[in-house]
């Protein structure tokens, strides 16, 4: 009943609308253990480009990436600042921009690499995050398979 709770009504918007990403083997019993055991890991996060947090950039070249986000409404473009000096938003070149319902930086999160492009919220953003710690230590190590599955299909899309 709990499983049924967490993955069909709590986080079934994640696991619908990202499920490219959570799509694992074809054993339904083991597949929906996996889902309720991720659904534990599940932080929401937002990010507001006006907010005095100073949200703009998410991830900087070179970041540590501790964080993969399911980004269910907002705009966050990816590109890199150019030019030496102090970075401005207008030393900004932005090369894709995702737009609503997209996954951001899964593939540094899953396979433990650092952030190669800077991540900049365009517009609010309300997202979920999964921590690679929790991916890697949790979640991982009990679903080796899926994991080899997730990495692989990760690197591909990036």
């Amino acid at each position: 009943m709990k499983r049924k709770l967490m993955t069909n009504y709590l986080f079934e918007d994640i696991f619908k609308n990202f499920k490219f990403f959570f799509k694992s083997t074809k054993d339904s019993n083991r597949e929906q253990k996996f889902l309720y055991d991720v659904s534990y890991g599940f932080l929401p996060r937002e990010f507001d480009p006006e907010n005095e947090k100073d949200d703009e950039i998410i991830y900087n070249e070179e970041d540590e990436v501790p964080e993969m986000y399911f980004c269910l409404e907002g705009i966050v473009s990816v590109g890199y600042f150019f030019g030496s000096g102090r970075k401005t938003k207008h030393d900004f070149k932005a090369v894709k921009k995702f737009v609503q319902m997209f996954i951001i930086c899964d593939h540094y999160v899953v396979n433990n690499l650092r952030c190669e492009f800077v991540f900049k919220c365009e517009k609010v953003v309300k997202c979920f995050a999964l921590t690679k710690k929790f991916l890697l230590k949790n979640i991982f190590k009990k679903y080796p398979e899926i994991a080899n599955e997730i990495k692989a299909n990760a690197h591909a899309r990036y």
